[in-house]
């Protein structure tokens, strides 16, 4: 029960803003009449995003003064979605919709981290892998959903950009039944006494730049995937639209499944630190062979691999942060500040990519498939030496003592 209460509420805060942020928005925007809708958009998003990954750290360190705070916080989220869901939908100015966007950012925040501390402190040892898989790929899963209902049904856009935020306040709810549970008893042989930390672990470091450097590679592919087919493949397929849905329907797919199988099977987080660094590395194959042969066959394919991977790495992103994180007095923080750092590039990266495409229109988008492939190999090599023999980072010894 824990474990589905967890996942529906990561799977609503992501739904309550990535569909919108991806397509309705924008188009949202359009119809108010906006002036330079695409400045606006990029702005708007510039400004959320920040805004998202302040939240995040802010409320889990909120939620980690105490079982109550946790409960104040997962309420206070609830209750935003809701009446910003509310607001959004009866908005007919660009600026109220903008600032209604921004304002979003903070309860989604809210519920985000807070699901993501009570997976580590609220479900036990045995079921925290399948929850590190479903919430791994609850992002991708709702970009997906997003997608789907809109090319089903002919919903307006008022009713796809506020109607998330509603949807998720209802399947965030039970939340808050959780968050006045008592916490799991953690039967593992890796668990940290609650003394704070002095300093910085080595491998949650590792972790943090890993998940970074990977999520760098992972929205420059997933953010710029329509200008490489329509300028970088030679020949560009007759309708770039209708192949990069293909794909990224391939793609998706692949993620969803990978993400949840590979989390379930993986039984230690030593052998997660492995797969996540190789992992990256598949992610890293994709995208570099989509550059060297940009032909419509082996970008499909390479694509695939690219979902595999990238599904593989976040699904056991929760098992790492909770194997990695350095006390379970700042559980809040910590999935806070790993889900910041993993948000961070999609700030940083259109600034990049903005700069690159002002020098070098033409090939700008094989440079910024060079950065991303490279930014995964790092990611890989970051894991790879967090993970050698001799890196673990120095704990209080825990000796059983016999009666």
């Amino acid at each position: 029960m824990r474990v589905f209460v967890v996942t529906l509420a990561v799977l609503g805060g992501w739904l309550a803003i990535l569909p919108g942020s991806v397509e309705t928005l924008y188009r949202h925007l359009d119809e108010l009449g906006t002036q330079n809708v695409t400045v606006t958009y990029s702005l708007t998003l510039g400004v959320g995003w920040p805004v998202f990954m302040g939240a995040l750290v802010i409320g889990g360190r909120l939620g980690d003064r105490s079982a109550s705070s946790r409960r104040t916080i997962v309420i206070s989220g609830l209750a935003g979605m809701a009446l910003i869901g509310g607001w959004m939908f009866f908005t007919t100015t660009p600026v109220s919709l903008i600032v209604a966007w921004v304002a979003l950012q903070v309860p989604v925040a809210f519920v985000v981290s807070s699901s993501l501390a009570l997976a580590l402190t609220h479900v036990s040892q045995k079921r925290r892998r399948l929850v590190s898989g479903l919430t791994g790929t609850a992002a991708v899963f709702s970009i997906f959903v997003g997608a789907l209902v809109l090319a089903i049904f002919a919903v307006p856009t008022t009713v796809a950009l506020a109607g998330p935020a509603l949807v998720a306040s209802v399947l965030a709810l039970p939340l808050v039944w959780l968050s006045g549970k008592a916490p799991a008893h953690i039967a593992n042989a890796d668990e940290r006494p609650n003394a704070p930390a002095t300093r910085i672990p080595r491998r949650w470091a590792a972790l943090l730049s890993s998940g970074f450097l990977l999520s760098c590679a992972t929205s420059i592919t997933n953010g710029y995937i329509v200008v490489f087919v329509s300028t970088w493949m030679s020949p560009s397929p007759a309708d770039p639209a209708s192949y990069v849905n293909l794909v990224i329907l391939a793609a998706t797919s692949l993620s969803i499944i990978s993400g949840i199988v590979v989390a379930v099977l993986v039984p230690s987080a030593e052998r997660a630190r492995i797969i996540y660094a190789s992992s990256a590395i598949l992610v890293a194959a994709g995208i570099i062979l989509m550059a060297l042969v940009p032909e419509a066959s082996v970008v499909a394919l390479a694509t695939a691999g690219f979902g595999a991977g990238f599904g593989a790495a976040n699904g056991l992103e929760l098992t790492l942060v909770a194997a990695m994180q350095p006390s379970m007095q700042r559980v809040g923080l910590d999935v806070g500040m790993f889900t910041a750092a993993t948000t961070l590039p999609y700030v940083l990266i259109p600034l990049v990519a903005a700069g690159i495409f002002s020098i070098n229109p033409t090939d700008g988008i094989g440079t910024l498939w060079w950065i991303a492939g490279n930014c995964a190999l790092a990611a890989s090599g970051v894991m790879f030496f967090a993970a050698r023999p001799g890196s673990q980072t120095s704990r209080p010894s825990r000796k059983v003592v016999k009666a």
